[in-house]
């Protein structure tokens, strides 16, 4: 057994769930169910009867929680209690209990030193929760009876993790200890010294369902115990042999307390015999029991994961193919033609005009009206997806027929209707069946030029938590029973994930890798396409809120990677490979947009392949990701180096880029970052025959500090690198010699600005670097509303390198305080910046997407960008000036060299408090400034003008390569070259 992030359940074979009542809990143990895992629920407490007392009653005691609870034990394999007690009170709500005894795990307790009794009793005490509350009531009187006993021996009362409310008036001077986790609670406790422990118990269902686990702790800390004779401490002590057990009249439990304060030779033997006793309470050998119960529940160890069996065939059904249409009159006629192949008698195809204002869209299907076997029908107003596949399945598509629900932006592989209807019956289970495609959301794969082809490699059916909407088979007996779309999802966006939560508890929705499809993605919604699904989410989040949990699973497995790494290696897709080597993956700013960026513009002419580590929280699970555009294909172990950062060689990261570079089989390698890789990556991909690019995106090759904010002089390192970095300079010394020899080693080396170019020469003085700027998309026409106050506007992360603190310093400053308005987008690292911008009025409005930028830049005069740190290009800026935004920015970095002064904004002297109060109020009283620096505003490269020059550089440094090497550039990749003696001087 161990205990698994919950991302990990799906991996399991037995899932133990512990207090898992939430909304949801339900639904994800169905889930863990119908992917082959057994799922056990765990409870120690009766939450039936939880008193008012107890720190979880009003969650308890809510009505919908213990329906939810009822429901969970009648659905999972079985039940663990501790007690027969707690076994005969659930057993109304499951056949399938079993009472597993709690254990000790007495490992924790021996690392500490053994308690031994003390000659007489220095501490009194009690350790555990409010849910003790009415127990603690028959100790009340007792303690006041020997509140004056202590007080004249100098006895201490403690109370551990709980302080009733009455504690101090009844006993004066009493301590309150608070709760600790459960990791230092041995340690904690054996501390507080209690020689005599109380564990009193009330009479109720609710204690009586307790276990005794609390008597042992006691034990191995080294106190005696006195406890109620009550179940279940009567069973679990021998009276007057390992502890006392008072009756719960207060008289007997002064006598109890008293005798073992007057008894020194009976708290020695109650102590030894508890602590000899307690030894067949230990985990190892309460742990059989569980799991021989475990083996009960008969673990399905055999299973693939997120796989989904074929259990039958049956003949194909009438299936009537449905195409929703909005405009794209020639993407929509491709997928049209796609499905003609596919119809007969028995095989139908529906098309529905959703009123597209489109001329073309209708003289398109006038060809198409009349035909055999299909049907042309237009709405009268445009009804969204939503309201249209619900019309064009129940009222035009045949009653008995399944239905495919198929995106007029898709183009189907030829046999698809008769795949997917083959799948659809392949388990009576399975409600829908979703294809595969380039654009698929969870259902992607590699967009490889044969992937239609490639979807004959053999893989099993992928159960997903959802449905994908872009090819959709849909079985009859489902729409009959469950109806098809909400309109609560008009006019389109998570509509399929409300079908397939619905439908869960009787049927699954599975992905078949052997049907593919080409897919524009988004077409018909455009624009609007990114609120929808913001909207459409959050009524998801409030109607499932196990959807999200269970999403984050099947991510974090990927269960097509494995197929997405087949077709790699079997395509023989003819575009050079190009691979991107970044310090992590899943930016969306950045390096991470950068190549995301470069990647979609140059896929007509290189294929894109990304590797990064996945920067795990748990060590065991860091791996070097392959992806293929933004497919995940490959995953091996990886350590990343910790500091200082070394240049030997880890032999698991030896494997894991022998194994990448093997199924990448890279024509061109394109290096952005060597950040959380070993410093001697770049070197030992330069060895391997294949041309290496380095995009400089920061100042990490010229020292830890990429961002150079605290640099005090690029050439200071002797005195700065001790002190900063706590490590002799002589470190940094090597750490440049390294790169830089590394550096020349590479094909070619690009910044994005020629300040960048320029910082990095002064420490390589002999490098050759091209500036190519990273291009932005073009925005669309920003139209801006008069308003009263100029509004000022910052953009990106919201810390001290960006410049925040300057700003938060010279706002106070600026006049007239009512003639403008700050606002800041982005994500803070700090919440006291937060606040700072509430006291000081300044608007902030959190993190942003990018597909939020017009609208955002649509309501700023002036963007404002107080850089402490000397930028290498900064997106904000290009984002400012595509959207016609002027700026005031820091007269430092690539920020000085794109901003002219009076032309397009204003360059500040970045520390300069009063300088920039200055300049602000400046521009808030002078509207002819502010027209003139707005109206020179150029638009900034564009991702197309980036890519045109990265497709030169690419064709030349491959073309260079492939004549240096005669023609060819090694398909099978050589081992890692070892380190040269001078890399490996570096420690």
């Amino acid at each position: 057994m161990e205990v698994v992030p919950p991302l990990n359940a799906w991996e399991a074979d037995v899932v133990l769930l512990h207090g898992q009542w939430q909304p949801g809990a339900l639904a994800v143990a169905a889930s863990l169910r119908r992917h082959g895992i057994r799922v056990v629920a765990d409870l120690d407490e009766d939450i039936f009867t939880a008193p008012a007392a107890h720190p979880s009653a009003a969650i308890y005691r809510d009505t919908a929680l213990q329906a939810r609870c009822r429901e969970l034990l009648g659905a999972v394999d079985a039940v663990f209690v501790p007690t027969e007690h707690l076994a005969a009170r659930l057993g109304p709500f499951s056949s399938a209990i079993s009472v597993i005894p709690n254990g000790i795990d007495l490992e924790a307790w021996r690392k500490l030193a053994k308690p031994k009794p003390r000659d007489r009793v220095r501490v009194v005490g009690f350790a555990g929760t409010a849910s003790h509350t009415a127990s603690l009531e028959i100790l009340r009187p007792a303690l006041a009876k020997l509140s004056k006993k202590f007080r004249e021996q100098e006895i201490r009362l403690v109370f551990f993790g709980f302080r009733p409310s009455w504690l101090s008036g009844v006993v004066p001077g009493a301590e309150a200890v608070e709760a600790c986790s459960a990791e230092t609670y041995p340690i904690r406790l054996a501390m507080l010294g209690f020689d005599i422990a109380l564990a009193p118990l009330s009479n109720s269902v609710f204690d009586k369902s307790r276990s005794a686990l609390k008597v042992w702790e006691y034990s191995a800390a080294g106190a005696v115990t006195v406890a109620s004779n009550l179940e279940p401490y009567a069973s679990a002590i021998q009276n007057g042999s390992t502890a006392l057990l008072p009756d719960n009249q207060s008289e007997s439990w002064v006598q109890a307390i008293l005798k073992l304060i007057r008894n020194h030779d009976l708290r020695r033997q109650l102590l030894e015999s508890a602590q000899r006793s307690v030894e067949a309470h230990d985990v190892s050998r309460t742990a059989p029991a569980m799991l021989a119960a475990l083996e009960a529940t008969e673990p399905n160890r055999g299973r693939t994961l997120f796989s989904f069996p074929r259990t039958q065939t049956r003949a194909c059904p009438d299936v009537d193919v449905v195409i929703p249409i909005y405009n794209s009159p020639e993407l929509t006629r491709r997928a049209i033609e796609a499905a003609l192949p596919e119809l007969d008698a028995r095989h139908r195809l529906v098309l529905v005009d959703d009123a597209s204002p489109d001329p073309a869209v209708s003289s398109m299907l006038e060809e198409y009206t009349g035909r055999p076997w299909i049907t042309v029908c237009r709405n009268a107003q445009n009804s969204g997806f939503v309201g249209t596949c619900n019309r064009a399945v129940q009222e035009l598509a045949r009653p008995e027929a399944d239905v495919i629900l198929m995106n007029s932006d898709t183009r189907p592989m030829p046999g698809f209707v008769r795949r997917l209807a083959a799948t659809a019956g392949s388990n009576p289970a399975i409600g829908t069946v979703t294809g595969v495609s380039n654009q698929g959301w969870i259902a992607s794969v590699p967009d490889l030029s044969d992937a239609k082809d490639l979807a004959a490699l053999e893989h099993p059916l992928v159960l997903s938590p959802t449905a994908c909407g872009f090819l959709l088979y849909i079985k009859r007996e489902v729409i009959r029973k469950f109806g098809l779309f909400d309109p609560a999802f008009s006019p389109g966006y998570c509509e399929e994930v409300d079908l397939s939560l619905r439908i869960s508890p009787e049927y699954a929705s599975v992905i078949d890798p052997g049907c593919w499809t080409w897919h524009a993605n988004s077409v018909s919604f455009g624009d609007t396409k990114f609120k929808l699904s913001a909207d459409h989410n959050a009524v998801i989040d409030k109607r499932y809120p196990h959807f999200r949990f269970q999403l984050s699973a099947f991510n974090d497995r990927h269960p097509l990677r494995d197929h997405g790494m087949r077709m790699l290696r079997a395509t023989r897709d003819a575009r050079p490979r190009v691979l991107h080597v970044l310090q992590t993956l899943g930016s969306a700013h950045g390096t991470g947009k950068h190549v995301q960026d470069l990647g979609a513009s140059l896929s007509d002419r290189y294929l894109s392949l990304t590797a990064a580590p996945n920067e795990a929280f748990d060590p065991a699970r860091e791996q070097l990701e392959l992806y293929c555009g933004e497919v995940p294909v490959g995953a091996w172990p990886y350590s990343q180096p910790g500091w200082p950062q070394t240049a030997a060689q880890l032999p698991a990261n030896d494997h894991a880029w022998s194994s990448l570079l093997d199924a990448a089989k890279p024509t061109l390698i394109h290096l952005h970052h060597v950040k959380n890789h070993t410093l001697s990556l770049l070197a030992r991909l330069a060895a391997i025959g294949v041309p290496v690019i380095v995009s400089i995106h920061d100042y990490y090759f010229l020292c830890p500090d990429f961002a150079l904010q605290q640099c005090p002089g690029l050439h200071s390192c002797d005195t700065c690198f001790p002190v900063r970095f706590k490590g002799p300079a002589e470190y940094q010394r090597l750490r440049r010699a390294l790169f830089n020899a590394s550096l020349k080693q590479a094909s070619a080396v690009v910044a994005p600005s020629q300040t960048a170019a320029n910082i990095v020469r002064e420490v390589y003085p002999d490098l050759n670097i091209l500036v190519i700027p990273h291009g932005v998309r073009a925005m669309p026409r920003l139209i801006r509303e008069h308003r009263s106050k100029i509004r000022f506007g910052m953009l990106g992360n919201v810390n001290a390198v960006k410049g925040i603190e300057v700003i938060l310093k010279a706002w106070p400053l600026v006049a007239p305080a009512d003639g403008a308005e700050l606002h800041i987008y982005g994500a803070a690292s700090d919440p006291l910046y937060v606040r700072r911008c509430a006291e000081l009025g300044i608007h902030y409005h959190g993190a942003y997407g990018e597909s939020n930028l017009p609208r955002i830049l649509s309501q700023i005069d002036i963007g404002v960008l107080p850089s402490q740190a000397p930028e290498t290009f900064s997106y904000a800026l290009s984002e400012f000036f595509a959207g016609g935004v002027p700026v005031i920015g820091s007269d430092y970095g690539a920020l000085s060299e794109r901003i002219e002064n009076g032309v397009n904004g204003f360059r500040i002297a970045r520390d300069d408090v009063r300088s920039w109060a200055s300049v602000l109020s400046r521009l808030i009283t002078d509207g002819a400034l502010r027209e003139r620096i707005s109206e020179g505003v150029m638009p900034p490269e564009s991702i197309c003008d980036m890519a045109s020059q990265y497709a030169d550089l690419y064709g030349d440094v491959i073309g260079n390569a492939q004549r240096r090497s005669e023609g060819s550039v090694p398909v099978s990749l050589p081992p890692l070259a070892p380190l040269g003696t001078e890399q490996a001087a570096l420690p």
